[in-house]
């Protein structure tokens, strides 16, 4: 009779302990949910669903976690007080004092990412065991606190095994609410294709007006929509580019100032705005190593990033991913590191060229490990030499328009292309050699650098070329206007509809620039400082355009260009003009006063 009491009393307890636990996992998972939500601020820029979505993934996240570790912890412990009720005690104390050490000496291990947790499968094992060890460290300690104050268990019994039926009926309201938004929510709207590409010279495409055929395909989608002649971007390194190209904002207000940097989960990007709206996004990207994901994962049901494949295989798995797409509109982001360093390839010939080039980069250009030196100018190739990289770099453009060719060829197939809208732009230009910097970008802030492509096409759409002086912030209030969404809170971009309705109404919008880091200080003269405070700035304003560059000291390298007389930026004449040097120079100081940097977040 006394055993079969122990034994209810022993399965009320652990059915106590489960409905604690259960509570402890929706409370936390609750908490971490409206978290979610007000660092987003998704509430205030009325993205509802991204809300919803973002709630429930952290709900179920925190309770799954606190259940699946919790109730292994909770059922060990409970039988070690059963089989050693004496030394359980002293077992506890030692697992309250762990804990509290641990508590003391990593408070970030609750609230910061798991060690070692990745995709291996030894990466997921040592994540899931510490999980179980901080776990067991913390209910040890409650269970001490539970020994030593008694009255703590008048409260503990009050608490029925019902609770567990409560919190999953919860928890599944709130699962079926998301899934009823996702199944339910489905908007009107065209399919959406971003193309993004690093290094892309406006000059060197032909529908620019560049003699060679390097962009027939992109012609194409050119003559059915509106060509921006005058596009420049915010920063020349691409994820610093493609950080104000996601949020229509100047790429130091948003913290990403360096390839290591991510971009901020608080920062509203425009696929989270499709997302939101219903859109299935997608997003396919050649990104550089060392920016990881960048934090450009921000709203896309699949992302995936590539470093180094090129323009063919992130179409060819981009279109895989769009022939899955059968009922919502899409989003799809493509980002090609085409044309950059290295040009050409071992596989292909460029189809530029008189084929008379007998030299070392007859099929592939490339300088490492000397690329300090040659940037710079400090180590200069021939002059057939410095010829062929151009033909190479004008293949390798050509070679990214086909892709882009092969996927307007799969949209057409499938019926998609006439209910497409399409959006090509760059993350910067290249040096060719111009202004004494030779096959890069992100040093330094001349037009070679600044200036990229820049069209939107669609059926629907006039045609037509926009001379007006327009900046990379500009696009994503202007695809809120072409698509009829509510604006986001921050912009600092504007809505260009009004110069693409009448091409010839527009005024030139400044443009403010950041350079990326001086990534050899050491080879470049003019730019000898390096991290985030060394950082050239530029203003592109009118007939004038000033860059000032931070100095060891006190000191600053100001140049001053007159875009007319000057367009190539060959002749510095800020001793000329003093007074414009100076009413430049406030300006970019109200700028950056304007833009204050957050704290930088390193990549993911």
């Amino acid at each position: 009779m006394l055993r079969s009491k122990r034994g209810r009393e022993s399965i009320e307890t652990v059915k106590r302990g489960i409905s604690l636990i259960a509570l402890a996992g929706l409370i936390g998972g609750i908490a971490s949910g409206l978290s979610g939500i007000g660092a987003n601020e998704y509430v205030a820029n009325h993205l509802t669903n991204e809300a919803l979505a973002t709630f429930v993934e952290r709900l179920n996240s925190v309770f799954f976690l606190v259940v699946s570790v919790g109730v292994p912890a909770a059922l060990l412990l409970f039988f070690m007080s059963r089989l050693m009720p004496r030394a359980f005690r002293a077992v506890a104390s030692v697992l309250a004092l762990a804990g509290l050490i641990v508590i003391v000496c990593h408070q970030e291990t609750l609230v910061g990412p798991w060690p070692d947790d990745g995709a291996t499968p030894r990466g997921i094992a040592l994540g899931w065991a510490y999980r179980f060890v901080l776990v067991l460290l913390l209910i040890g300690a409650g269970r001490l606190i539970y020994e030593i104050f008694p009255a703590l268990g008048t409260i503990v019994r009050l608490v029925p095994f019902r609770l567990v039926l409560v919190t999953l009926f919860l928890l599944g309201a709130a699962n079926s609410a998301d899934y009823i938004n996702r199944t339910k929510n489905f908007p009107r709207g065209p399919n959406v294709i971003l193309i993004t590409v690093n290094a892309l010279r406006p000059d060197h495409m032909s529908e620019y007006g560049y003699p060679r055929m390097t962009t027939p395909n992109l012609d194409r989608l050119a003559a059915r929509g509106i060509l921006f002649d005058r596009t420049f971007t915010s920063s020349p390194r691409t994820t610093q580019a493609l950080a104000s190209i996601f949020t229509g904002r100047w790429s130091r207000s948003t913290g990403v100032r360096a390839l290591g940097d991510a971009l901020h989960s608080q920062e509203i990007t425009f696929p989270e705005v499709l997302h939101n709206k219903g859109y299935v996004t997608g997003g396919f990207a050649s990104l550089p190593a060392e920016a990881g994901d960048g934090g450009f994962d921000q709203g896309f049901d699949r992302f995936e990033t590539s470093p180094g494949a090129d323009a063919r295989s992130i179409v060819r798995r981009g279109g895989e991913w769009v022939g899955l797409q059968k009922e919502r509109p899409f989003f799809l982001w493509l980002h090609f590191s085409d044309p950059s360093v290295p040009y050409g390839s071992e596989e292909s010939f460029s189809p530029f060229g008189d084929g008379a080039y007998e030299g070392p980069f007859k099929t592939r250009f490339d300088y490492v490990p000397t690329k300090g030196c040659v940037i710079f100018g400090l180590k200069r190739f021939s002059s057939a030499d410095s010829a062929r990289a151009v033909d190479l770099y004008d293949g390798d453009i050509s070679r990214m328009d086909a892709a882009v060719g092969e996927l307007v060829q799969f949209l057409e197939k499938t019926d998609r292309f006439h209910n497409c809208l399409f959006i090509m732009t760059g993350t910067s230009g290249e040096s060719l050699g111009d202004n004494d910097y030779f096959f890069d970008h992100g040093e330094f802030l001349y037009d070679a650098n600044l200036r990229v492509p820049f069209l939107v096409s669609a059926a629907n759409l006039p045609d037509g070329i926009v001379g007006t002086q327009v900046r990379t912030i500009d696009i994503v209030p202007t695809l809120l206007d072409v698509l009829h969404l509510e604006k986001t809170i921050g912009l600092q971009g504007r809505s260009l509809m009004g110069v693409i309705e009448r091409p010839e109404s527009g005024a030139d919008l400044p443009v403010f620039a950041e350079s990326g880091e001086s990534l050899a200080p050491l080879f470049n003269e003019r730019r000898p400082i390096s991290g985030v405070e060394g950082k050239s700035v530029a203003l592109r304003d009118g007939a004038w355009k000033l860059i000032v560059t931070p100095m060891p000291g006190e000191g600053r390298r100001t140049e001053l260009f007159d875009l007319e007389a000057d367009p190539g930026e060959r002749e510095n004449v800020a001793g000329d003009h003093p007074d414009i040097v100076a009413s430049m120079r406030r300006e970019i100081e109200e700028w950056i006063g304007r833009t204050p940097a957050p704290e930088r977040l390193r990549k993911r």
